[in-house]
């Protein structure tokens, strides 16, 4: 990761314009609510190499995430998500109980 923008700058990874692109591309979060964006996108986290090759992606010019990206980061950020929610739900309002929950992170 030493040519990501934190690595060269020490500040966030992107500018909140960028994870915003991130997340309309991914559709996913990669700032929950109530965190800050230079704690959830420390650098070497998971968030943080996701939303960097997820900006790759928007930059190689792919209109939606590859099988690649996909595979590698959906799960985990899915999953975060739906433990940093109060009562988790799925896109669609769905909400999981604690079994369903269980199970899904394995």
């Amino acid at each position: 990761m030493a040519d990501s923008p934190m690595a060269a700058t020490g500040g966030p990874v992107a500018s909140d314009a960028d994870i915003g692109r991130a997340e309309a591309f991914t559709r996913e979060q990669f700032v929950h609510e109530g965190e800050e964006a230079a704690v959830a996108l420390a650098p070497g986290s998971p968030r943080a190499r996701a939303l960097t090759d997820a900006l790759a992606e928007i930059e190689a010019g792919e209109k939606l995430p590859t099988t690649h990206w996909q595979r590698r980061w959906s799960l985990l950020l899915g999953l975060e998500r739906l433990l940093s929610e109060e009562e988790p739900h799925l896109a669609d309002g769905t909400t999981l109980n604690p079994h369903q929950v269980d199970a899904l992170s394995g």
